[in-house]
């Protein structure tokens, strides 16, 4: 057996509301990479990498690189490796990693939906400007009856409400619609077959705030904290109107959601959890097509 060799090139551990995620700073080291990895594709590291078990673990991962017109540009994947449009948490999360880094507190980057603007105040406190919400379809039925509504906050959500008066929590409501199957049922209606979507179930308490949990794409599993998600319900809720913020509950934390010029504003804390790399080298061809 070789010996164990340390990767020279760092993991960052980010973490917004609970929503985790791998960070690789490649700004003003572009060709780091692929003198550490080779011609590894990115989807089959990050598929390892944020294996709960047998990786690094996280809800995606992302990599930040050089651009000409902004602070970076980020190449954002879910755990599965796949690409996502967007973000809001691991916004936040990067943005307090690059104000921490580079001391840089008004920051904008490059996305796959637009341009991105944040600004960190704290790591209590961190505002991102998302691109605004231009595909909505409320009071959408399902095929077998399910109302949801469609809100593509950067990433494509069907979005259900669930009624107040549950006796039970949201997430467990929620998933006891998902072994009913409704989660399923929603993923495979037609018009999500291409991109996927994220299901969101939300809840208005009537204290001023609502719940929300979202069964993310890519991740496959409930998540601790959905940023979009929760834009999503708060715009069901508010048609994106509301001169107040929304208070969103989500299982890993407290958001505050605001529009202003059309714009959602998604706000909240994050932490950069550890630096860590990795061993044994570059990843073998036995663990990038492991499950």
């Amino acid at each position: 057996m070789p010996p164990l060799r340390s990767s020279t090139f760092p993991f960052l551990k980010v973490s917004a509301t609970g929503n985790d995620f791998l960070l690789v700073d490649l700004l003003g080291k572009p060709d780091h990479w692929n003198k550490e990895w080779g011609q590894t594709p990115r989807a089959e590291v990050v598929r390892m990498m944020c294996h709960r078990h047998e990786g690094l673990g996280a809800d995606g991962m992302v990599f930040l690189e050089p651009d000409n017109e902004f602070d970076f540009v980020w190449d954002f994947y879910n755990s599965d490796g796949g690409t996502a449009e967007m973000c809001g948490n691991a916004a936040r999360a990067v943005s307090l990693y690059f104000q921490q880094t580079y001391s840089k507190s008004s920051i904008s980057f490059r996305s796959i939906v637009g341009p991105v603007h944040s600004n960190v105040e704290s790591p209590d406190k961190i505002t991102v400007q998302l691109p605004k919400v231009l595909e909505v379809a409320l009071g959408q039925i399902s095929t077998s009856g399910l109302s949801y509504n469609f809100v593509r906050a950067g990433v494509p959500h069907a979005v259900v409400q669930i009624e107040s008066d549950s006796a039970i929590s949201l997430l467990r409501e929620a998933d006891r619609m998902r072994l009913r199957g409704k989660v399923v049922e929603l993923k495979q209606e037609k018009a999500f077959l291409a991109d996927g979507v994220n299901v969101t179930f939300f809840q208005d308490t009537n204290l001023g705030q609502i719940e929300s949990v979202t069964f993310e794409r890519g991740v496959e599993n409930f998540t601790y904290a959905c940023g979009t998600g929760a834009i999503a319900a708060a715009y069901v809720l508010t048609q994106g109107t509301a001169e107040k913020p929304t208070t969103v509950q989500v299982p890993g934390g407290t958001l505050q959601v605001h529009w202003q010029g059309g714009h959602p504003f998604l706000t909240g804390p994050a932490k950069v959890v550890a630096q860590m790399h990795w061993i044994g080298g570059q990843i073998s061809r036995k663990q990038q097509v492991k499950e």
